[in-house]
């Protein structure tokens, strides 16, 4: 087996599997407290800071992607109790293939409500199967919209992938962008980190940070019933005017994602705000 080419791959039946399932409570409630006392020792108590819409907004009905920025393998470990905490329910996140080749953390993880996304080649129609499935349930989904952890210029939020605005337009669900302060890294090109946040144990100097930004939708004019009923009959289009319908979704696409990611931005710099202290710098052994 290969990280370039992973033996195990999720088919359809998986991912229906997946949109029929429900976390196993037990496990999840297992899992965040064996979390919770290694958090404690690590970084002590952390901190939840939430904007007055976000106070305002009903949750109870579930059907919310949760887009948290993406800075340390802990995100996804540390997150789901911060979703705990404010009222968003076992929240499922997608995760990188990689991490389902081993049996046993499959069965994990799929107790745990987590799902699998090749980063490379994406299964979209599986993946969009498990959103909907789950989210047209009242259930939760964290999707990492930037990817992958980004360890360049990490206090501005990168290029966010179309798999969130994608699954709110289809399945109308609420967006819950998300920014954390106090695990973030920068590497250089070597992979060596030279800037970090700084990190106390017991939680003896500034604290981790969740910040849980505006809550919001996104509406496509080409998710209307007239463009659905054209696209049912057969259509009329002719090539130049499905040429201009093509462009208008991708323009839209585009507006979306850039949509979401002002807004993690927002919710990453409210994070820093309330953590009072950046990133810091760390000094490179030389090579002997």
């Amino acid at each position: 087996m290969s990280a370039e080419s992973p033996s195990w791959q999720p088919d359809l039946k998986y991912y229906q599997r997946v949109a029929e399932s429900n976390v196993m409570a037990e496990l999840h409630v297992g899992a965040r407290a064996v979390v919770a006392l290694g958090r404690l020792l690590r970084f002590g108590r952390y901190e939840i800071i939430t904007t007055p819409a976000f106070d305002r907004t009903d949750l109870s009905g579930g059907n919310i992607i949760v887009s948290p920025v993406h800075r340390d393998g802990l995100d996804t470990v540390l997150l789901p109790s911060a979703l705990e905490r404010v009222g968003i329910r076992h929240a499922r996140p997608a995760a990188k293939l990689e991490l389902f080749q081993n049996s046993i953390m499959r069965w994990t993880l799929d107790g745990l409500g987590a799902f699998p996304v090749d980063r490379k080649s994406p299964n979209m129609e599986g993946f969009d199967l498990a959103h909907a499935g789950i989210l047209s349930r009242g259930g939760n989904v964290t999707n990492y919209a930037e990817g992958t952890r980004v360890h360049k210029d990490v206090l501005r939020v990168a290029k966010v992938k179309s798999g969130v605005a994608r699954a709110a337009v289809a399945n109308n669900s609420l967006i819950v962008p998300v920014g954390i302060a106090g695990l973030s890294s920068e590497k250089d090109d070597q992979g060596n980190v030279i800037r970090r946040d700084t990190r106390s144990w017991f939680g003896i100097g500034p604290k981790l940070v969740f910040a849980f930004g505006d809550p919001f939708r996104l509406v496509s004019k080409f998710a209307s019933a007239e463009v659905g009923d054209i696209e049912m009959a057969g259509g009329d289009l002719s090539s130049s005017e499905q040429k201009e319908r093509d462009r208008g979704m991708v323009s839209e696409l585009r507006d979306m994602n850039t949509q979401i990611r002002e807004a993690m931005q927002l919710a990453l710099d409210a994070a820093y705000e309330a953590r009072g202290s950046g990133l810091e710098e760390v000094i490179i052994p030389d090579a002997a």
